[in-house]
């Protein structure tokens, strides 16, 4: 399983549309309101840092990359579109190798 930065995380539960009462982007955890239950105080606590959330209202737990994808059926790298990055990343390296043994070949 991938580790993600807090950054990524942070970027995956603001396209998610989870309520915050506050700006959690400068914290490394931040509470939202839960989407599992009606939630008049936000309960869910979010740890960008170890990648886990942790809902006091309804004990449900796990992992960021759990949350997202209950939540939108699609794993993080899926929903934040790193998957084609990744493969761009991996077809512009490949052309690399290609390219050099051609010239070294020759």
């Amino acid at each position: 399983m991938k580790n993600y930065s807090s950054a990524e995380y942070k970027e995956c539960i603001s396209k998610m549309g989870l309520k915050c009462s506050y700006d959690f982007h400068s914290r490394s955890s931040a509470f939202f309101s839960c989407p599992f239950h009606i939630d008049k105080t936000p309960s869910l606590s979010i740890s960008f840092s170890k990648g886990i959330f942790n809902c006091f209202a309804c004990n449900r737990h796990g992992t960021i990359s759990q949350l997202c994808y209950e939540q939108t059926g699609r794993g993080i790298p899926s929903f934040l579109g790193l998957e084609k990055e990744n493969e761009f990343k991996a077809f512009v390296k490949k052309s690399r190798v290609i390219e050099n043994s051609d010239l070294t070949v020759k």
